[in-house]
């Protein structure tokens, strides 16, 4: 048990600390947990996320994309999935992408 205690807070550092977006969601794309990267990023508290569909913070245009993604993920079908391009909403309704904010 020792052992798995230690793994577990050495992800939740790592977790924590890196400057990607993370986040832990459950197989309906609820948000359950994620790092400080999306709050510090996107202007959102851990509050108003955690509960939410990760699906709500997704720009109309990459949300076919990206549900059929997390679908082929959840369902088991890969191990992983590459996504070209996803754009998400910030709090105050700017738009995150790979190339950076954008009205």
């Amino acid at each position: 048990m020792a052992r798995i205690a230690s793994l577990e807070s050495d992800f939740r550092g790592f977790f924590q600390i890196s400057s990607d977006l993370m986040l832990i969601a459950d197989s309906n794309a609820i948000v359950a947990d994620l790092n400080t990267a999306w709050l510090t990023s996107l202007g959102w508290s851990h509050d108003e996320l955690v509960g939410t569909s990760i699906f709500d913070l997704i720009h109309p245009d990459d949300l076919v994309s990206t549900m059929l993604g997390y679908h082929v993920l959840v369902d088991g079908d890969r191990e992983t999935v590459e996504v070209q391009q996803t754009r998400i909403r910030c709090k105050d309704a700017l738009i995150v992408g790979p190339t950076g904010p954008s009205a």
